[in-house]
């Protein structure tokens, strides 16, 4: 949680209690016009990432241990923040075949698949099969 004291409050999920908290931005307020920049944070696998206008720096903080490990002086004021991790959301399975059949049986022309190995994100540069003759 960004605090208006300027503090990321790391909190545990079970109990609520602060385990950490980290200095990342001035004291703020809410701007009265909403399209006006202000504090932001957004977290991805396991950092904290928050962009403070006031003093133009993103600022990393790893969630568990409530360290920050890097800070970052920005040329422009930053008005939103965006993080992606390169990892896909949501639930999926290993692979893309139906029940009872089995992937090497597929035809991939003009894709050799010897020496590959599988990953939780399908084959290695091979995430999306579209195209292919299946």
């Amino acid at each position: 949680m960004l605090a208006y004291d300027g503090e990321l409050n790391i909190l545990d999920p079970e109990s609520g209690k602060v385990l950490h908290e980290v200095p990342v931005a001035a004291e703020w307020s809410e701007p009265d016009e909403w399209q006006q920049p202000g504090p932001m944070m957004a977290v991805a696998d396991g950092t904290a990432f928050v962009v403070d206008p006031a003093s133009k720096k993103l600022t990393m903080v790893d969630v568990a241990s409530g360290k920050t490990y890097r800070e970052l002086e920005l040329t422009v004021v930053p008005h939103e923040i965006q993080v992606t991790t390169g990892t896909a959301s949501g639930e999926y399975t290993v692979g893309h075949t139906e029940e009872g059949e089995d992937h090497e049986a597929h035809d991939h022309d003009g894709h050799d698949h010897e020496g590959e190995t599988s990953d939780a994100g399908g084959h290695d540069g091979h995430h999306d099969h579209e195209g292919h003759d299946h």
